[in-house]
């Protein structure tokens, strides 16, 4: 192909170009001034029917109501916003051990499943041993017995360091037994974050 063929082509390539600019723009403008008359619709339905739910910043709050849709059918709808996340403890003992070093066991509960992580940081002065563990849970079973389950879920990035431990629990959910063995009875301090 010739200068004069790409040059042909790019100019064909500019004008599509421009046409698509112009139609993209056209028809953002077009949908935005719908949307607009929507809302307007709404708003005004909304004074005209106070008893149609209003957002609220309150957490785990639902919403109930209906409406019309741009085609004008009707429709309802029903959000539950998520419960944040939060971890109580239900159970913790101390115990001095028979060789001299001091056990302390939590036992701590998900109120939720969490998509993200649940990043625990103990430190304590001749910190031992650490682990965490997904404690054992009971399931009434249809036919009215009760299940034991135990299961552990798998840490990540996991660093023991002198008085330092900390370790990442991709999607917490359920119990949790944390067991932190130190040289002798002292304060252990336990820190949860959610990311």
């Amino acid at each position: 192909m010739g200068p004069e063929g790409w040059q042909t082509a790019s100019q064909i390539t500019i004008t599509v170009g421009s046409i698509v600019a112009i139609l993209g723009g056209y028809g953002l403008w077009h949908f935005g001034k719908q949307i607009e008359k929507d809302k307007t619709m709404m708003t005004s339905d909304k004074s005209a029917n106070p008893s149609a739910p209003v957002p609220s910043s309150q957490t785990n709050q639902s919403h109930t109501g209906s409406g019309d849709n741009v085609a004008g059918n009707k429709f309802e709808y029903n959000f539950h916003k998520p419960q944040s996340p939060e971890l109580r403890t239900i159970e913790e003992s101390q115990s001095d051990n028979a060789d001299g070093t001091h056990s302390l066991i939590r036992t701590v509960e998900m109120n939720a499943s969490y998509a993200g992580n649940l990043v625990i940081t103990i430190r304590a002065e001749g910190l031992l041993s650490v682990d965490v563990g997904q404690g054992a849970r009971q399931q009434r079973l249809p036919d009215g017995n009760i299940m034991t389950i135990t299961g552990g879920g798998t840490l990540r990035d996991t660093t023991e360091m002198e008085n330092f431990y900390t370790t990442t629990v991709p999607a917490p959910s359920g119990r949790y037994v944390i067991t932190v063995v130190t040289k002798r009875k002292i304060d252990i301090k336990i820190n949860t974050v959610f990311q």
